[in-house]
C-alpha cells in the first residue's frame, strides 16, 4: 500500500451476507406458503351452499338453470364409487325441473366431497352441469329449500336461453 492512498474496503462480505439473508427468507417465504396450500386446498367440486366461498363461485339464477343438462330432486337410493374421484348417486326422482319429465329413477356422477352427504335416504336437489361432475351443484337437508328457490327463479328466466359460458 502506498503512503497516502486511501485504505480500500472491503464490502464483499456485506454483499454475501445480504444475499444470503435475501435467500434465506425466499426459502422460508415459499415454505410457510406450500404448507398453507397443503393445509388448504382450493375446493372446486362440492358448491353445496355450505359458505360464502361457494355462494360467490355460484352463477345467476338463469346461468345455473340454461347450464344444466339435468336438475332433478328426490331420495338418494344408492350410492356407489365411481371413475377417479366421482360418485354414483342413484336417486328415486319425485320432482323433474328440467327436463320437466324423466324415468323416475337418474344416476348422476357428483364428486367423491359428496359422501358424507350423499348417503341412501337422504333427499338432495341436484342440478347436473353440462360441462361435468365439477360444474354441478346439489343440495341437502335444509339447503333444499334455499336451492329449490334458487331454481325455481332461474326457469323461467332460462326459458330459450343459451348457456351462458362455463357456469
Amino acid at each position: 500500500m502506498l503512503p497516502g492512498a486511501p485504505a480500500r474496503r472491503r464490502r464483499r462480505p456485506l454483499f454475501v451476507l445480504a444475499a444470503s439473508v435475501a435467500a434465506l427468507a425466499s426459502l422460508v417465504g415459499a415454505f410457510t406458503l406450500i404448507q398453507y396450500y397443503v393445509a388448504h386446498p382450493p375446493s372446486l367440486s362440492s358448491r353445496s351452499e355450505r359458505g360464502s366461498e361457494n355462494a360467490a363461485m355460484k352463477p345467476a339464477p338463469d346461468g345455473l338453470v340454461a347450464c344444466s343438462e339435468l336438475i332433478v330432486e328426490g331420495t338418494v337410493a344408492r350410492v356407489e364409487k365411481g371413475p377417479a374421484d366421482l360418485l354414483t348417486v342413484t336417486l328415486d326422482v319425485d320432482t323433474y325441473l328440467k327436463p320437466r319429465r324423466g324415468p323416475g329413477r337418474e344416476r348422476i356422477a357428483l364428486p367423491v366431497e359428496v359422501a358424507p352427504e350423499a348417503t341412501v335416504g337422504t333427499r338432495m336437489l341436484v342440478a347436473m352441469s353440462r360441462f361435468g361432475p365439477e360444474e354441478s351443484f346439489y343440495y341437502t337437508g335444509d339447503d333444499i329449500a334455499h336451492g329449490r328457490a334458487w331454481v325455481d327463479e332461474g326457469l323461467p328466466q332460462a326459458e330459450g336461453l343459451d348457456c351462458p359460458g362455463r357456469g
